[in-house]
């Protein structure tokens, strides 16, 4: 499994076909120059503080990616979605995910791209019950519990359903994920691709750290 530190997340890591970048919620810069004014009209519509900073370290992640391959300046690139509800960035399938004061955001060359990051933190074994099979998780402590999550996390995305269905419907125990009811209905609706998941661990300072997950064919 790949294992990055903090430092080096803050940028870009380059899965085969895969592209990722990270922002952090802090030091953000200026809406501004990196928001379409539409995207400004939203964010001033946010109340919360920690959503309108995850919002945009997210929408930030995912515009690197794109400008450097379209080679347009941010504010031009908007945020939309397809008709499967997945993230398009400047035309381009993105995906975008943040948690614990990270944010990331992936686009896969194949098409089809689904991300998840979770910081590591204690779950409550009611969670391991209801979400995962005993294959999924065959030590139910916090490291494997959130790991799992994104795995499950990703495919979700990369098939565009989130949690719009159980999440049993995915078993992600192994590199080949199988697929029951609507999930397997929507895989097949793609055209059954072979979908890969990459796992890797961020360290941060002391004991802090997050997982991530990346999904793509």
């Amino acid at each position: 499994m790949l294992s990055v530190q903090l430092g080096q997340a803050e940028s870009s890591i380059i899965f085969p076909g895969v592209r990722i970048a990270f922002s952090g919620i802090c030091g953000l810069p200026q809406p501004e120059s990196f928001l379409s004014d539409e995207e400004l009209l939203f964010l001033n519509s946010l109340r919360l503080e920690k959503r309108r900073l995850e919002w945009q370290a997210g929408r930030l992640a995912a515009k690197r990616l794109v400008a450097v391959m379209a080679k347009k300046d941010m504010p031009s690139i908007a945020v939309a979605y397809d008709p499967m509800h997945r993230p398009v960035c400047g035309g381009l399938p993105v995906s975008i995910t943040h948690s614990g004061g990270i944010a990331a955001a992936a686009y896969s060359e194949s098409g089809i791209i689904g991300i998840d990051l979770e910081i590591i933190k204690p779950h409550s074994l009611r969670l391991a019950e209801d979400y995962f099979l005993e294959e999924e998780i065959p030590c139910a402590d916090a490291e494997n519990i959130v790991m799992a999550w994104t795995r499950k996390e990703a495919l979700l995305k990369a098939l565009g359903l989130g949690l719009t269905v159980p999440a049993k419907s995915i078993n992600a125990a192994n590199e080949k994920p199988v697929f029951l009811g609507k999930a397997l209905e929507r895989y097949k609706k793609l055209g059954s691709p072979d979908l890969k998941i990459m796992t890797a661990r961020i360290n941060g300072k002391g004991k802090e750290g997050w997982f991530f997950s990346v999904v793509s064919s």
